[in-house]
């Protein structure tokens, strides 16, 4: 068992409506799953409204090995639209 929670979650509970958070706690504490106090609905009964996204952007100087990097995002562009199903952003950081 993976007890962590992921960073995404929050795309999860935005198209479900589901606090996974607070679940994962009250589970922590003894509660069931699916018990009144948990309110998780079995997967099938799971609500799945529209969609969403989330994009993180992460930076590596390729001329130090590599290491994190840092600065300020000057200036993104979208990928040309293309039959893949999702898209990447582009950014270039300022220094």
């Amino acid at each position: 068992m993976n007890p962590r929670i992921q960073v995404e979650h929050t795309v999860t509970e935005v198209i479900t409506g589901l606090d996974l958070v607070r679940a994962q706690i009250l589970i922590a504490q003894g509660h069931s799953l699916h018990s009144p106090e948990v309110g998780m609905p079995q997967q099938a009964d799971i609500p799945r409204n529209g969609y969403a996204i989330q994009c993180r952007i992460t930076t590596e100087d390729p001329e130090n090995k590599f290491i994190p990097d840092y600065g300020k995002i000057s200036r993104t562009a979208r990928p040309a639209a293309s039959a893949c199903a999702s898209t990447a952003a582009w950014a270039t950081p300022a220094r």
